[in-house]
């Protein structure tokens, strides 16, 4: 399918507000956090599907408040990591790692579908449990270093993390993130899912040969410029907005946004 054949069209949004974080030093931050549920007619795919990232301690209440506004059991949901984190007193921690398997766990039960890449927030369950986490067709769910072809989706793979020197599971040298990126890309799957965020060069409008370049990975960007998928899935960094057509790849920033993806026949 072409690029200027599909197409994102929205319909309508709705705010989810949550109470403030605590910073990383335990201080209680001023403003709530806001988390915008956005809902698109597409032609990109034939069943339902939700689009998630970096809902951190919040994944479990998000997805309560979604099921009292949808019926999740007809979406396939598809995230883009750091879906854990820790709380205090109904106040998250900024920054802080935590396991997912349990707010995975709770998707599954209720999704038609479920799959994921883990960020850099994430940490593995002690039994690697999130690993042998598997849909009712027994495909797995985790999409890191996988290809899967999805009824109604098409062909999908991804890449756990970000490119980082530190030491952290899901953080990688950027030689490696890179190898594990071209073995997916070079399959030429429809859909990339990373947590990774490409630094997308846009043109300004007003300023000829000038580019705007969003914040992200610039050796990210190539490569998915390089093999065009047809949609690129991320989280991580917030850019301004959710659906950035860019010559033969859609990039879908879904970083702390919930994107409700309606199909039409």
């Amino acid at each position: 399918m072409l690029l200027e054949k599909i197409f994102f069209r929205p319909i309508r949004f709705q705010d989810l507000v949550y109470p403030p974080d605590y910073s990383s030093k335990g201080k209680l931050r001023k403003n709530n956090v806001v988390i915008r549920a956005e809902w698109y007619q597409t032609n990109a795919f034939s069943v339902p599907v939700i689009m998630t990232s970096d809902l951190h301690h919040r994944t479990m209440n998000v997805f309560q408040r979604l099921m009292s506004i949808l019926d999740i059991s007809k979406y396939v949901v598809i995230t883009a990591g750091d879906m854990a984190g820790k709380s205090s007193g109904g106040h998250g921690i900024r920054g802080s790692d935590n396991d997912p398997t349990e707010a995975y766990q709770f998707i599954l039960k209720h999704a038609k579908a479920f799959y994921f890449i883990q960020g850099n927030h994430d940490l593995p369950h002690p039994d690697r449990m999130e690993l042998r986490l598997k849909n009712a067709d027994g495909t797995r769910c985790s999409l890191h270093n996988t290809i899967l072809n999805i009824e109604g989706i098409g062909t999908i793979g991804g890449v756990d993390g970000i490119i980082s020197n530190k030491s952290h599971p899901y953080k990688f040298r950027e030689k490696d993130y890179i190898g594990m990126l071209k073995g997916i890309l070079r399959q030429r799957v429809k859909i990339l899912v990373t947590h990774e965020t490409p630094a997308i060069k846009l043109f300004e409008p007003r300023m000829k040969h000038k580019m705007n370049s969003l914040i992200g990975k610039d050796r990210l960007f190539e490569l998915v410029m390089r093999y065009s998928p047809k949609i690129h899935l991320y989280g991580h960094c917030h850019h301004p907005k959710p659906i950035i057509p860019h010559v033969n790849t859609i990039f879908v920033n879904a970083d702390s946004r919930i994107l409700i993806f309606e199909p039409i026949s």
